[in-house]
């Protein structure tokens, strides 16, 4: 009885095992095709959308920081991400 507890235990580690490893392996496919994508953006688009996903900048910090208006920011922003859920879909 002890046996078989046991080996089933195992059996369910292995299979999460397998399972985190494929999904570690997919995520970090799927960031470097994100990747990809925010390297196709133009310069300062990239540079908005890297401050405020990467770095965790609000729209007010980007935008002082960038000497930008922050309808300016919004502006890139919005257009990143909407060139990024195309890509994505």
């Amino acid at each position: 009885m002890f046996a078989t507890l046991y080996n089933q235990c195992l059996l369910e580690n292995f299979c999460e095992s397998i399972n985190n490893t494929e999904e570690t392996i997919l995520f970090k496919d799927l960031d470097h095709f994100v990747d990809g994508l925010v390297n196709r953006l133009p310069c300062r688009c990239k540079q908005v959308y890297t401050l405020s996903r990467n770095s965790g900048l609000t729209i007010p910090e980007i935008a002082e920081q960038l000497e930008l208006s922050e309808k300016t920011v919004e502006a890139h922003l919005t257009k990143a991400l909407r060139f990024l859920k195309t890509y994505l879909h």
